[in-house]
């Protein structure tokens, strides 16, 4: 592709996105609000579910450090 037409091409993608901004309506935006809202809420989830994740984890390699020392006669 020639730098002509690569200009071209950028030139019309500009001149594109100008005109869909424009035109975006208030339904629009709200959608994307609630894409937004709809996503934090999902991270809220997964940060949640990743740190009763490290407790249960946490307590199951404390009772499994304690099996080991148990059987080693270290208790």
């Amino acid at each position: 592709m020639s730098a002509n037409h690569f200009f071209s091409f950028l030139v019309g993608a500009a001149a594109g996105a100008t005109v869909a901004w424009l035109l975006t309506s208030e339904k629009g935006q709200e959608t994307v609000a609630e894409i937004k809202e709809k996503a934090s809420a999902g991270l809220d989830q997964l940060e949640n579910a990743v740190e009763d994740f490290k407790v249960k984890a946490g307590a199951k390699a404390k009772a499994a450090v304690e099996s080991v020392e148990e059987a080693l006669g270290k208790n």
